[in-house]
């Protein structure tokens, strides 16, 4: 006796298949999801981390710091050395997508906003930041009134814990 299946098992087989398939790949792209990283105010960060567990961010924010400063004008060296800091307004936020050999020790980004417009052109993604490759922490400083869910649209594509991403609001740094 043959074994075999019937046209009809077949049409049945070859449904199920493809059902099984597409739940699969359903259960795929869900688990493969990034989750969007929610952007911190910086004052609330460092009061949640303590002030022990902030220091190192704390030394790149306010201590003299080999960092550079990014311009549509080019990259400036601030203090020289391996920077640490990188500097930059909204506007310029273009040429970070350059591989600068003075990136690869950049830990910390801060895009300075000073205008409404930079609030609706600003847009961070990872591959963006790409030739950062030892960045910890992204900083968002705005002169004008921000808030986190306005922070929240400017980043994007962030894996949870993948950076820190920070914000302030009126203050210069």
């Amino acid at each position: 006796m043959a074994n075999y299946l019937t046209l009809a098992d077949r049409k049945i087989f070859n449904r199920m298949f493809l059902q099984l398939m597409l739940i699969c790949l359903v259960l795929g792209f869900s688990l493969t999801k990034l989750h969007a990283q929610n952007p911190i105010l910086l004052e609330k960060y460092i009061i949640d981390e303590g002030i022990e567990n902030s220091e190192y961010l704390q030394t790149l924010l306010y201590d003299n710091v080999p960092a550079i400063l990014i311009s549509s004008e080019g990259i400036q060296e601030v203090r020289s050395g391996y920077p640490q800091r990188a500097t930059l307004d909204a506007s310029s936020l273009g040429s970070v997508s350059n591989a600068y050999e003075l990136f690869r020790t950049v830990k910390l980004l801060q895009v300075n906003l000073t205008k409404e417009q930079d609030k609706s052109a600003l847009r961070l993604n990872p591959e963006l930041l790409k030739n950062f490759f030892n960045l910890n922490y992204v900083l968002i400083n705005s002169t004008i009134p921000l808030t986190q869910a306005e922070v929240s649209s400017m980043v994007s594509g962030f894996e949870e814990g993948q950076y820190v991403i920070l914000f302030t609001v009126n203050s210069i740094m």
